[in-house]
């Protein structure tokens, strides 16, 4: 069961935070932000994800 509806879409989701995460798509709202360059995300799993480009960095320095 999804009870949790987008009032913008046809989305819906089982957890609250869930859709929480997925109106950030509607606002542009990115929370996330990189300590060492400016990039940001909607979403802290891709916030993780982008970290790993700096862990490669280091290793090739």
């Amino acid at each position: 069961e999804k009870p949790y509806k987008c009032d913008l879409c046809d989305y819906s989701a089982a957890r609250k935070r869930s859709l929480a995460a997925h109106l950030r798509k509607h606002t542009g709202e990115k929370p996330y932000k990189c300590d060492i360059c400016d990039y940001s995300a909607a979403r802290k799993s891709c916030l993780d994800q982008h970290m790993t480009t700096h862990d490669d960095e280091a290793l090739r320095v």
